[in-house]
């Protein structure tokens, strides 16, 4: 047999390799999930809506609260940044005392509980005595 050249406009031999080379699929069991497919009709949706006045529920929950506090994006996301940073320069064993997350410890350090602890690690400096009173004066 020739060789032959292969090009885009060989009906029949551009067929018989798409055959030839395909994943035949017809055998195998259908694994979408069946029981949500009316969930994610628009019809269905629509018909439940016209009938009880209701559209379906959102799986996101909504999330409020009070972040005047924040600056604008590129800035808190340069304090995000900074803070992984200096998180980040922490001896290993101290990022892994508390999983590798910076939140962790930020709840460590914000427990009053735990200040004796922060201390001996070395995540704080322990408080200063406060002066000795001035002897009175005669």
């Amino acid at each position: 047999m020739a060789a032959r050249w292969r090009d885009k406009y060989n009906l029949e031999e551009r067929e018989f390799l798409s055959d030839a080379t395909a994943l035949d699929c017809s055998d195998s069991q259908d694994m979408t999930v069946q029981s949500d497919k009316d969930d994610a009709d628009i019809n269905v949706i629509m018909e439940r809506f016209g009938r009880t006045g209701h559209m379906p529920p959102a799986r996101d929950i909504p999330m409020w609260g009070d972040f005047s506090g924040l600056s604008d994006f590129q800035g808190t996301i340069e304090q995000l940044r900074a803070a992984q940073d200096a998180f980040d320069t922490l001896p290993s064993n101290i990022r892994s005392r508390f999983s590798n997350d910076p939140g962790q410890l930020l709840e460590f350090i914000h427990n009053d509980a735990n200040y004796g602890e922060a201390v001996q690690i070395g995540l704080i400096p322990p408080k200063e005595a406060p002066p000795p009173a001035p002897p009175p004066t005669p």
